[in-house]
């Protein structure tokens, strides 16, 4: 069995695949959608995502629809459709560290509620049906850059962990189905459990949100927009909500709304 050391670093693994490689330690209301109005009046919306394709977390609320339907600009972490492109396919399967982290999602899948899709890519197929336009923040060389820099030894680690009860991937999707920021932002806390893994969290987040933040600034002052990422990227000292706010943006929680299941739609 994997020891507590190897399970704090697989779960960082698992927040690698699940929440989109960031760091959350501040809490935020329990929501994953947030209205967000520029200085300039302009109104754009930003949700959190989870990359993982599980049934469960598609049951979602009509808001965060018609917040889709409402913007003019959809913006995911990447550009989706790029990533089908030979040659950024040729990139990936070069990387070892992507291949590794596709074969331990793979392994994570069987565990969950399979699904056909996950909510990014469910997301971006739904603006393209409604002829939204659509854009990346980071480019694929920049993921690239990510993935080249997580340790053989993590990857191995997660390997070992991967049938662990202890990490329980189970608790961040119900986290997620919650909305509850403050359960993902403490999951990753105590996934820094010594001085390798803070290292490692540093990272894997470095200045990604900052950088979000500076390429987001002028579209949510001029175009109504959906933004679309990790859900760890929305809270936290560094995380989007309170950087947008630092740049005098209104960033505000939408709550209620009936759900339903994307899935059948």
């Amino acid at each position: 069995m994997a020891s507590l050391y190897t399970c704090a670093r697989y779960r960082i693994l698992v927040i690698v695949i699940v929440s989109g490689l960031a760091l959350a330690p501040t809490i935020h209301a329990q929501s994953l959608l947030w209205k967000v109005t520029a200085p300039t009046g302009v109104t754009s919306y930003l949700f959190g995502t989870i990359h993982l394709p599980d049934s469960t977390v598609f049951f979602q609320r009509d808001t965060v629809l018609a917040a889709v339907r409402s913007s003019s600009w959809y913006v995911s972490e990447l550009h989706l459709d790029s990533l089908m492109m030979p040659k950024v396919l040729t990139q990936l399967l070069k990387r070892p560290a992507f291949l590794k982290i596709m074969t331990l999602q793979e392994k994570l899948w069987t565990t969950s509620r399979p699904a056909r899709t996950t909510i990014d890519q469910w997301l971006w197929s739904y603006a393209k049906q409604r002829s939204i336009a659509r854009g990346g923040i980071e480019t694929i060389d920049e993921q690239l850059a990510v993935f080249d820099q997580i340790p053989d030894s993590l990857l191995l680690e997660g390997d070992e962990a991967i049938s662990t009860p202890a990490m329980s991937l189970d608790t961040l999707v119900s986290a997620y189905v919650r909305e509850d920021l403050e359960l993902i932002a403490r999951l990753l806390d105590e996934a820094k459990q010594d001085d390798a893994s803070s290292t490692l969290m540093d990272v894997l987040t470095g200045d990604r949100n900052y950088i979000m933040v500076e390429r987001l600034r002028k579209p949510l002052t001029t175009t109504p927009t959906f933004v679309a990422v990790g859900a760890a990227h929305l809270p936290g000292d560094d995380g989007l909500i309170t950087l947008l706010r630092a740049q005098g943006f209104v960033v505000e929680p939408v709550m209620g709304s009936n759900r339903t299941n994307w899935l059948q739609q």
